[in-house]
């Protein structure tokens, strides 16, 4: 395997793929607290759920998008499936 610090591109594709892996630990741990609180039901958790979601969920969502773009655009791939609205696992409030 090519050092990919001889390649510039494959150097910046691979700095690419280490923040994408590391925002989307953040992700899934912010959306697993959003989740717990949504579960508990708790009057004031679930404000605090809701920021999770529309205010850091959503937003590591659009990164996470555009990371994955980049890197697709650089020949790598990722497991980040766009279009799954994944801040939105459980909307339970919103329905009624």
């Amino acid at each position: 395997m090519p050092d990919p610090k001889s390649n510039p591109l494959q150097e910046l594709r691979t700095q690419l793929e280490s923040i994408f892996i590391h925002l989307h630990h953040v992700y899934d741990g912010t959306n697993t607290c959003r989740m717990a609180l949504d579960k508990q039901k708790a009057d004031d958790d679930t404000d605090v759920a809701t920021t999770l979601r529309v205010f850091i969920l959503a937003k590591l969502d659009e990164q996470l998008i555009h990371l994955s773009r980049l890197i697709a655009g650089m020949g790598g791939t990722t497991d980040y499936h766009e279009g799954t609205d994944y801040a939105d696992d459980k909307e339970d409030d919103d329905e009624g």
